[in-house]
């Protein structure tokens, strides 16, 4: 299919998501003109519009922003192998967002009964499960990246460890753990806008240093440090503000330490 209908089936798709969730949600979900607000959150949002739209382009558009900034220092011949590497690393992303949006539910009870105990065994089972997965998908792109990115086509292989280093770079948002979810629950989430500035200053810096001179190498260890330096400053962040961190570091100290 021709970019057009690429992208109106996109339209179509999203639109049916959206229908199917207001079906399953009911009454609740009823377009607010229907019925009159018990509260009015536009000036509340409209002071952290800006914050949370930082934080949504790195947590979730990343892949897209990366592509954009890779497109500005690298020629044309190689943003299509290094589009294609970044976003099979989303894919295995997807997992690890997954995971902590299915284990949420949990670790919200947890936290408003207080138990200690229960919150740090929702956040064990997300690390492992999260950090195991993207291990897996590190080692399959070591050993069968070329054949998966010759899908698309010979000439894409040339991006067989960017991938790996794109999927490294996952690994690091795996091991950060809960941290974005745990400052969300307790009103912080505004607050995670300068982690997330920060860590897209330190792509774009990294980029201009060294993608002129290794290519598509360089943009995957521009990602790779940022995505680090995002995550550690996540940490940071839970530990300042939040009774509990997220990361796997935090997890597997506390459970060598005790309570």
């Amino acid at each position: 299919h021709d970019l057009a209908t690429l992208l109106i089936m996109i339209i179509a798709i999203t639109a049916t998501v959206a229908i199917g969730q207001a079906i399953v949600l009911g009454e609740e979900a009823a377009p607010t003109w229907r019925r009159r607000p018990a509260h009015r959150f536009g000036k509340l949002l409209r002071h952290r519009a800006l914050s949370l739209v930082i934080v949504a382009a790195v947590t979730i558009a990343f892949a897209d922003v990366v592509t954009i900034i890779g497109g500005v220092f690298l020629p044309p011949d190689s943003v299509a192998a290094f589009g294609i590497a970044i976003r099979l690393a989303a894919l295995a992303g997807f997992v690890t967002q997954s995971t902590q949006q299915m284990m949420l539910p949990d670790l919200a009870k947890a936290l408003v009964k207080g138990q200690r105990d229960a919150v740090q065994t929702v956040l064990l089972r997300v690390n492992l499960l999260s950090v195991a997965a993207i291990l897996v998908c590190v080692l399959i792109c070591i050993f069968f990246g070329p054949l998966i990115l010759g899908i698309f086509g010979p000439e894409y292989a040339m991006a067989h460890w960017p991938l790996v280093l794109f999927m490294v770079s996952q690994l690091f948002r795996a091991a950060a753990g809960m941290n974005q979810h745990l400052l969300a629950i307790d009103g912080f989430q505004a607050h995670t806008a300068s982690s997330c500035a920060f860590a897209v200053v330190v792509l774009v810096l990294g980029a201009a240093l060294l993608a002129p001179s290794y290519g598509i190498m360089g943009m995957a260890c521009a990602v790779v440090v940022s995505d680090f330096v995002w995550a550690g400053l996540l940490g940071v962040q839970a530990q300042r503000y939040t009774a509990f961190r997220g990361d796997i570091l935090a997890v597997a100290q506390f459970r060598r330490g005790g309570p």
